[in-house]
């Protein structure tokens, strides 16, 4: 299987960029019958995991995320071969023509919306159940992420599925 993991955030130092760095890692060391096309916006990235023969790395440029996510990555997915499309963030290209995945960090919109501004709260409203309906799976980092995304947006308990975060070695 060829898969296509959406690596916006890698370079975040913390949560998210470490996490999508940590399960790169772990993936090319542990996986040895699927091929990974990494899909990156920042080109300091390209070469990173060259050394893994299983790798492709892309670079896509796009005016800014949205446009990365919901424009770019379905077309290089497509003219990549891309059989499933991993997202280690939060959303999914609407128009891919593959299942995509996502994971799912926290439900802090629903249980703390006072911690955002009124207009995050909206995008989150309006976009992520289209993306939580759009996704084949969702990944949620903890059974609490799970419970929200399953209670506040009415995602099928099936479709979520609890992976924790673990540490680091």
């Amino acid at each position: 299987m060829r898969i296509g993991l959406m690596l916006r955030a890698i370079g975040e130092q913390q949560g998210i960029g470490v996490y999508s760095r940590n399960l790169v890692e772990h993936l090319l060391a542990h996986d040895r019958r699927n091929e990974y096309v990494l899909f990156y916006r920042d080109p300091s990235w390209l070469g990173r995991y060259a050394r893994s023969p299983q790798v492709v790395e892309r670079v896509l440029r796009a005016p800014g995320k949205a446009a990365w996510d919901q424009l770019e990555v379905p077309v290089a997915a497509r003219r990549e071969g891309v059989d499933v499309v991993f997202h280690t963030k939060f959303t999914v290209p609407l128009a891919a023509s593959q299942p995509c995945v996502m994971t799912l960090h926290g439900p802090a919109w629903f249980t703390r919306p006072e911690l955002f501004g009124r207009l995050e709260i909206a995008y989150v409203r309006r976009a992520m159940p289209l993306y939580c309906r759009r996704a084949a799976a969702l990944i949620a980092n903890s059974e609490l992420t799970r419970r929200a995304f399953v209670e506040h947006l009415g995602v099928p308990p099936d479709k979520v599925h609890t992976v924790h975060l673990a540490p680091a070695d």
